[in-house]
């Protein structure tokens, strides 16, 4: 969590760096700052799957529900759209719960593997 140990956005940004260094310098990752629906537009134009997207974003329904249907066509075969924020015991955080269980893809189900993430999961034939 986050709390007044970080003074501004400059102190926050070079944490967030820190801690991915080893993936930005391998080009495994990239920093991309702009509104979701920006990064979506942007990621859709360089006509590439990504195996994995993690969605930490706002909390309210539409907001929720428009970084799913942004992201989840960007996924390859098999990939994996994932999230922050699924928690049922908090109402502000309703939104997403919302989102993520009206807008499952046909033949998969909500996982939630840890704390407040969930995930969409490949249903498992029988």
């Amino acid at each position: 969590t986050f709390t007044n140990e970080y003074r501004d956005a400059i102190d926050l940004r070079y944490t967030f760096e820190e801690n991915l260094r080893d993936h930005l310098e391998s080009g495994r990752s990239s920093i991309i700052q702009m509104t979701s629906a920006q990064a979506g537009e942007l990621l859709r134009h360089l006509h590439q799957a990504f195996d994995m997207i993690f969605i930490d974003g706002e909390h309210f329904y539409d907001y929720a529900a428009g970084d799913i249907k942004n992201y989840l066509p960007l996924l390859s075969p098999g990939g994996l759209l994932c999230g922050h924020d699924y928690t049922p015991s908090a109402p502000e955080f309703g939104g997403v719960i919302k989102a993520v269980h009206e807008l499952v893809p046909a033949g998969f189900e909500v996982y939630i593997p840890v704390g407040r993430i969930w995930e969409y999961r490949l249903l498992q034939s029988s």
